[in-house]
């Protein structure tokens, strides 16, 4: 099985997201400039919230009749490690690898949504008691 691995160069920063630190992987499967370009544009839109340290994201086709994908997305932020996994359904009509990649993208945002929610809960609950224990 071939695969392209493409690593984006130079350190460009786009708000929390380092363009130098990904890695987009094809397997079984040519490279596509498109999903590239689409992989960038969704983790120039994630790193408007999150900071990403790194990304890996891999799309692999796995054959079968109808053809298969899979797509991982294997991301650092903020100190903590995202990962996500999605195959797609072969009983879909029309599986493709946009639809594996869009539901791991789906995926890594709402684990970073759900991280920062919980850190969010925890700076709240750290300044509350803070405040208590200084009006005592």
């Amino acid at each position: 099985m071939r695969a392209a691995l493409l690593r984006l160069g130079g350190a460009t920063r786009y708000n929390g997201w380092v363009k130098s630190d990904t890695t987009i992987t094809f397997r079984g499967m040519e490279s596509s400039d498109t999903v590239t370009a689409n992989i960038e544009q969704w983790l120039e839109r994630l790193g408007r919230h999150h900071t990403i340290q790194d990304a890996h994201v891999t799309i692999e086709a796995a054959g079968g009749d109808p053809p298969r994908f899979n797509a991982h997305i294997h991301l650092h932020a903020g100190g903590h490690e995202v990962i996500a996994s999605r195959e797609v359904d072969p009983s879909r009509a029309h599986a493709n690898p946009w639809v594996a990649l869009r539901d791991a993208m789906d995926a890594s945002k709402r684990q970073l949504e759900d991280l920062h929610e919980r850190q969010t809960a925890r700076h709240r609950h750290r300044d509350s008691t803070a405040r208590q224990s200084t009006a005592e």
